[in-house]
């Protein structure tokens, strides 16, 4: 049986005439995955003659040029795969085979705050460097012939982690997928009023300790173990503090915000505002003298109202035996009057002040005719018998951020986008030359 010339490597001349015939490719027989120990192949049902090989990409393995059986082993780690081909003696292949080089990283596929190992199953030349492209969710030690890979932080994911020889920048010669545990999370009521309880989900442990930051605040760690703390606050009546409750997790801080119980409101009245305590509690309240005081919503909030500007008091509430205190003062919201006279009798009045999303404007039109009646020729228009009100609010910075001219008695101004703060309300009648002039106070 002889091959015939020109034809494929499947064609043999099978005696006298012209007769041509196929027959099926030989195959390589031999492992998928090669050491740097010598691995045998060889030709199967091989043609007569001498038998060739290659390998592409070359360079991973070393392959005799000729020979059956061959023995093939690694000289350079890689993740490619190699194509082996055998040819006949007319350079003809005959069969093919794909094999792999035999680097695999070792270690588990799900990694936790305390590290796992991970090392090479054969050990090249060269130093070996480590890498993983997620480094928000993983560290890793490198160089060295094994890496202890951390999880770190409260993400969720995965990422494949390389190994490098000679250089972290070399293309990986193996690589592994690796999955982050379930994150460490502490549970807890992180409103305290007197102590509270915290834990750190299963199965973590808070190996290096329990703190409070910022030290030196009122709270304090008065017990703890790897898995819980307790957390103390004084004095319980302190005014609102925030800080921030850390478990040490294998070196990754796991944190979570924690406040005292406290009373909260504005310290300034123009004329009512609301006060609450942060944790919810049912409290029994009161007032010093020159100002009521409204519970409301079971005893939780409590209104408060001036009687006059300018006054100081406190309001208290008691809630499980601890007494919340706020000192409170009542703004000069009441009228300036004309910028001219000073004691021009008031024609507008304002409501509710504060207010958190519409401000009503509301003109007394016989006030408002009492009021001009009592200006001076110099501080009025001559001429001018009806009055056309133009109604503007002012910013602290003299910045107009609402207007509106208006012949009626009311206008409404949408202050819910305003910043939280004070405003001067000028509302021009356009006889008098001055403005009466409210301050008010927007307040979400």
């Amino acid at each position: 049986m002889l091959h015939a010339p020109g034809y494929g490597p499947d064609e043999y001349y099978m005696g006298d005439g012209p007769k041509y015939y196929k027959r099926n490719y030989s195959s390589i027989s031999g492992p998928d995955v090669v050491c740097y120990s010598n691995s045998q192949f060889s030709l199967t049902d091989p043609p007569s003659g001498a038998i060739y090989w290659t390998a592409e990409p070359s360079g991973i393995f070393t392959v005799p040029s000729s020979g059956n059986p061959i023995n093939i082993s690694l000289i350079y780690p890689s993740t490619n795969s190699v194509t082996l081909s055998a040819f006949n003696q007319n350079n003809q292949e005959i069969a093919r085979k794909t094999i792999m080089p035999c680097l695999q990283i070792n270690g588990p596929s799900e990694v936790c705050y305390t590290g796992s190992q991970f090392v090479l199953n054969d050990t090249p030349s060269g130093t070996i460097y480590w890498t993983v492209d997620n480094t928000s969710l993983f560290s890793v030690t490198s160089p060295g012939s094994s890496t202890t890979v951390k999880r770190i932080g409260i993400g969720t994911g995965s990422a494949t982690l390389s190994a490098h020889i000679g250089s972290v920048n070399a293309d990986p010669v193996a690589t592994k997928t690796i999955t982050a545990c379930t994150p460490a999370v502490i549970s807890g009521n992180y409103h305290i009023c007197s102590s509270a309880y915290f834990s750190l989900s299963s199965p973590h442990k808070a190996d290096g300790g329990w703190t409070v930051s910022p030290q030196n605040s009122i709270f304090s760690i008065s017990s703890y173990n790897n898995t819980s703390a307790t957390v103390t606050v004084s004095p319980q009546n302190a005014a609102s503090t925030q800080a921030t409750l850390i478990a040490d997790v294998s070196g990754t801080q796991i944190s979570i915000p924690i406040t005292n119980c406290a009373l909260l409101g504005s310290n300034f009245l123009c004329p009512t505002t609301s006060y609450y305590i942060n944790n919810g509690a049912s409290a029994v309240w009161n007032v010093t003298s020159g100002f009521s005081i409204t519970p409301y919503d079971g005893n939780v909030c409590a209104s408060v109202t001036a009687s006059a500007p300018n006054l100081t008091g406190t309001v208290t509430a008691v809630a499980n035996g601890t007494t919340y205190s706020m000192n409170i003062s009542s703004c000069d919201y009441d009228v300036y009057g004309r910028g001219g006279s000073g004691g021009a009798v008031s024609y507008v009045s304002v409501r509710p002040n504060p207010a958190s999303t519409v401000l009503i404007i509301e003109i007394d039109e016989n006030a408002a005719a009492q009021s001009r009646a009592t200006l001076p020729s110099n501080e009025k228009v001559a001429g001018v018998a009806s009055p056309t009100y133009d109604v503007r609010l002012y910013n602290m910075s003299g910045e107009l951020v609402r207007n509106e001219k208006t012949k009626n008695s009311s206008v409404n101004f949408d202050v819910s986008t305003l910043p939280n703060g004070f405003y001067f309300l000028h509302v021009y009648d356009g006889i008098a030359y001055a403005p009466e002039v409210h301050k008010v106070m927007i307040n979400h």
